[in-house]
């Protein structure tokens, strides 16, 4: 999965306390596996995985091992993949943009 974070609709960035473990987000989404978090790298200035530490408490809500640090930046997002498409589109079938998101 690539780190597709770009978009706001399909994000949500979190500043950690220290204390909170547990965080929602707000998008849909097709499978869990379509959804990561990622940590800001101060230093470097980029957006790192975390693929561990974290799980899913419900559909909306992920919980944290560990508390995230305080002053820690990071971000609930979802990647989904593209191949295969998950509909079929036909010709003539009127299409809105929100509908490909």
């Amino acid at each position: 999965m690539a780190l597709c974070h770009n978009c706001d609709d399909t994000r949500i960035k979190y500043t950690g306390n220290g204390s909170q473990v547990d965080y929602t987000f707000p998008f849909e989404y097709n499978e869990r596996q379509d959804v990561a978090v990622a940590n800001w790298n101060q230093e470097y200035k980029v957006w790192e995985p975390v693929t561990e530490g974290w799980v899913f408490l419900n559909d909306t809500t992920i919980r944290f091992d560990e508390a995230p640090e305080t002053d820690q930046q990071f971000i609930i997002y979802r990647c989904t993949d593209l191949t295969p498409l998950p509909a079929e589109f036909y010709p003539g079938t009127a299409i809105k943009a929100q509908d490909l998101n």
